[in-house]
């Protein structure tokens, strides 16, 4: 249970710090902060995975394994949907590619997509 709470904080900080990128941030810290973010989800994911299993009954498996696999692909799944659908609602027509040109319309649906990760990941706990 601490490390589910450690593991939620520092997800929290990590996209409350990535909401506040901009056009002028430099590349260097957008990979440093995504990298720190995929070694905080490897060392997370496995323990979770296994602590969920053993809690319940063996006759349970099947449908524990199934949930936490659906809440991982929801967030999978969202994501990229929330990043989209803003900047489609923003730019008036539907966006399903990179926005050439239009650099602030693209931070402006990376922010979107943050916010929402940053809300789950502040009500997982």
């Amino acid at each position: 249970m601490k490390n589910k709470r450690i593991a939620a904080l520092i997800a929290i900080a990590i996209f409350t710090f990535m909401t506040s990128f901009n056009l002028n941030s430099p590349l260097w810290l957008f990979v440093v902060t995504s990298l720190f973010y995929g070694v905080r989800m490897g060392l997370f994911q496995s323990p979770n995975n296994s602590v969920i299993m053993s809690s319940v009954d063996q006759q349970f498996l099947g449908i524990a394994g199934s949930v936490n696999s659906l809440a991982r692909n929801f967030g999978k799944v969202y994501q990229p949907l929330s990043f989209y659908s803003s900047m489609s609602f923003k730019a008036g027509k539907n966006i399903t590619t990179y926005p050439v040109g239009q650099n602030q319309l693209f931070m402006s649906g990376l922010h979107i997509a943050f916010i929402f990760a940053l809300i789950f990941a502040a009500t997982a706990e």
